[in-house]
């Protein structure tokens, strides 16, 4: 993940005590879903070394915002409640892996189109909150693995995982010896109908 919260003193900040998070929006499947992931990771384990992410961090990722204060977490919890995108459903069979990063990934061969309208109006909210969010194209797709050394084809075929999706949320991470902690601090529904 990469982007940028608001610039600011981060000095003037730490000696005033101001605390800051380090939050991103994403999909967060459920217990079923997430069991899926993991026996899909469970798989890539018996071909690729590396360290499997745990199944209660297994999400995807819509857009990073980097450090938030109070106030501005505030004024997202207020602003993504105005967000109007369609639930859909998600099928995810495409395997793949990232040499540099050394990450084994999870995606699909058609995105639907309520996610990249999803992204595209958190990203429009996020400029308006004075965030500066990444401007590639989005790459939708769950982490299975880090440090991951695999052989594995470009792209190699498994059983799909299908992930119903009817909400986003925001999530705060936190780094410790063991990778990263993260805690949901807000959802939102998407709605079973596209916005008019």
């Amino acid at each position: 993940m990469s982007g940028a919260a608001p610039a600011a003193n981060s000095r003037e900040q730490r000696a005033a005590g101001e605390e800051r998070w380090r939050l991103f929006f994403a999909l967060w499947p459920d217990r079923a879903v997430q069991a899926a992931l993991a026996a899909v990771g469970k798989e890539v384990a018996s071909f690729c070394k590396g360290r499997l992410i745990p199944r209660d961090k297994l999400h995807m990722t819509l857009a990073f915002l980097g450090l938030a204060d109070r106030a501005q977490l505030e004024a997202l919890r207020g602003l993504s409640g105005g967000i109007l995108s369609p639930s859909c459903e998600l099928v995810l069979g495409r395997l793949s892996c990232w040499d540099r990063k050394g990450i084994a990934w999870l995606g699909m061969d058609e995105v639907p189109n309520a996610i990249t309208d999803l992204v595209t109006r958190l990203r429009t909210m996020l400029r308006g909150a004075g965030f500066v969010p990444e401007e590639r194209a989005f790459a939708p797709h769950v982490t299975l693995m880090r440090h991951a050394r695999c052989r594995l084809p470009e792209h190699q075929a498994i059983r799909p995982v299908v992930w119903p999706v009817s909400e986003f949320v925001l999530v705060r991470s936190t780094l410790d010896p063991d990778g990263a902690a993260y805690q949901i601090i807000g959802r939102w529904p998407l709605s079973a109908h596209a916005p008019g």
